[in-house]
């Protein structure tokens, strides 16, 4: 008797508090999607076993209002609890699913360029500022034509490897970077290049261990744009494009640094990811 009351308490419960639709948004504004293969590892306010479905995860931690973040395995079957989100502390898991309590007064903006018109570095600049300065590359045009002023370029220098860097302005989850070429008889410049991230930079500092490689691309860009989706996961606020391979030709030029647009795609603009050296 005591346990059909307490079924007819639950599912009038969960039908008042929740429609559970496809995209996981709840009715009460509150939804959170899954990040497959991927754990929290940091220490759970509550575990709870014997929880069957992601959707069950998602509802206790919603009831237990000082959630904000949730692991769920189905194998054990096992849910665990989290009172703070740090996205730095995410790691790859087998079997596990990590998702995070949001609500729809957030703003969510997925998939949204964050990059125009932050700030920029780059290891030198050609001797025509205006056509090769490093703000170039995020002022939301996308040409490739290098005389039209909306590309970079750095200084020939045949003894280090040129690189590029934005400031995100604070820390996110990285997804993906789209990287646009010049479009003329010199877009090989554009070659053998790394993406990486870090939490923290000087400005002018591009060598320190705490840089986290996320992709290299090997060659010249095959098609323009280049875009690049960055292993989950991946979190910081600076983005690094590099030259990774210094060749072997005899005309300098052909090691310049060039960019006409770096568009970086981040999970949410509003996300709230605490950026911890050497976390990733």
């Amino acid at each position: 008797m005591e346990t059909s009351i307490f079924r007819l308490i639950f599912l009038f419960f969960f039908g008042f508090y929740v429609k559970i639709i496809t995209c996981n948004q709840w009715t009460t504004g509150m939804f959170a999607t899954p990040k497959i293969n991927v754990k929290l590892i940091d220490q759970p306010i509550d575990i709870i076993l014997d929880i069957i479905t992601w959707n069950h995860c998602l509802l206790m931690c919603a009831v237990a209002t000082t959630c904000k973040g949730f692991n769920y395995n189905v194998e054990s079957p096992r849910c665990e609890l989290f009172e703070t989100v740090n996205c730095t502390q995410l790691e790859s898991s087998a079997g596990w699913r990590f998702g995070q309590i949001k609500t729809d007064n957030l703003k969510m903006m997925n998939n949204q360029n964050i990059a125009v018109n932050r700030p920029t570095y780059q290891s030198t600049t050609y001797e025509y500022f205006q056509l090769s300065k490093s703000g170039n590359a995020v002022d939301g045009n996308t040409d490739g034509d290098y005389m039209k002023g909306s590309c970079t370029a750095t200084a020939e220098d045949t003894n280090v490897k040129p690189w590029w860097v934005i400031d995100l302005g604070k820390s996110y989850t990285l997804l993906q970077i789209v990287v646009w070429n010049r479009m003329d008889d010199v877009s090989y410049r554009l070659h053998d290049f790394a993406i990486e991230v870090d939490c923290e930079f000087d400005g002018s500092n591009t060598d320190s261990p705490s840089w986290s490689r996320t992709y290299l691309y090997t060659g010249t860009p095959e098609s323009n744009p280049t875009t690049i989706s960055l292993p989950q996961p991946s979190v910081g606020r600076f983005v690094k494009v590099q030259n990774a391979v210094i060749s072997k030709s005899e005309d300098s030029n052909d090691d310049l640094l060039t960019l006409c647009e770096v568009e970086v795609y981040v999970e949410s603009a509003d996300e709230d990811c605490e950026c911890e050296l050497g976390k990733f």
